[in-house]
């Protein structure tokens, strides 16, 4: 009993020696924990900010920056008198930006809905069920309709204006006509949706009348708006080529009805002129 009571003596003279140990053991304690987090966040940041800095730079940039491809205008093809057999007619595409669609939809339910109602009903060939799909897809980015008119146009952009469409946009983009309609065609031929010839004269001379591209390389933000400080190169397009035939569209147009005529009224296979 006599050593207990000496050890209880000892820590009690102890603790009259320090009172205030425990709490700056805790402090102590405290601090270290700190500076080991300081410490731990400092070799993370270094790691970010040394070694790994270029490839997260480069990450940034390829975010940041957006490459516009510019359509080059395809050549014209002319008969002999320089009237037009094929041009090229000005139209736009419908783009959209569905997380825009779906932030306006948690503020106001029901909005895509009448969105897509809206835009169906301007475009009249898609059904509110095939817009409303696009526009709520997992896509960043995407296509709602290529080949919208100028008139269409004009409705899209006021109905951006008024509120009705939000998150849409409309570029440039140009589609081959042929203001003749089938004169000749199959001589001229024909291209596809990117305006590159798969038949005819529109084939065999596309190197020539498809030009070459240009670029717009511009930074932006996550919503695509441009960046004041960022970075803007503009390179143009090179114009495709126009061709001229020794084809006389009046001559072309006689000689189409006159075979048109002897195949009605002799039931052969094929009639054809030189």
């Amino acid at each position: 009993m006599a050593f207990n009571k000496s050890v209880s003596n000892k820590k009690k003279r102890a603790l009259r020696r320090d009172p205030q140990a425990s709490p700056r053991n805790r402090l102590i304690f405290f601090f270290a924990v700190v500076v080991a987090a300081f410490v731990a966040l400092a070799v993370i940041l270094g790691y970010y900010m040394i070694f790994a800095a270029d490839f997260y730079a480069e990450k940034a940039t390829a975010q940041q920056t957006r490459d516009v491809p510019l359509v080059a205008d395809r050549g014209q093809i002319y008969d002999s008198n320089m009237n037009s057999m094929a041009i090229n007619e000005a139209m736009k595409t419908l783009w959209v930006r569905p997380e825009k669609v779906k932030e306006k939809e948690e503020k106001d339910p029901g909005f895509a809905q009448d969105m897509a109602d809206t835009i169906a009903v301007i475009l009249g060939d898609m059904s509110t069920e095939d817009v409303y799909k696009v526009m709520t897809s997992d896509s960043k980015y995407t296509k709602i309709k290529k080949y919208v008119d100028s008139d269409k146009a004009e409705e899209l952009q006021k109905a951006i204006k008024d509120g009705k469409v939000v998150g849409c946009e409309l570029t440039d983009i140009v589609r081959r006509y042929y203001p003749m309609g089938s004169l000749a065609c199959q001589i001229i031929g024909t291209t596809d949706d990117d305006n590159v010839g798969i038949s005819g004269l529109e084939m065999y001379y596309d190197k020539y009348l498809n030009g070459n591209p240009g670029r717009w390389i511009r930074s932006t933000d996550v919503s695509g708006r441009k960046l004041t400080n960022g970075i803007e190169k503009y390179y143009a397009a090179d114009d495709g080529r126009s061709i001229v035939l020794t084809i006389d569209e009046v001559i072309q147009h006689f000689t189409e009805q006159a075979l048109q005529q002897v195949y009605l009224n002799t039931g052969a296979l094929r009639t054809m002129a030189i």
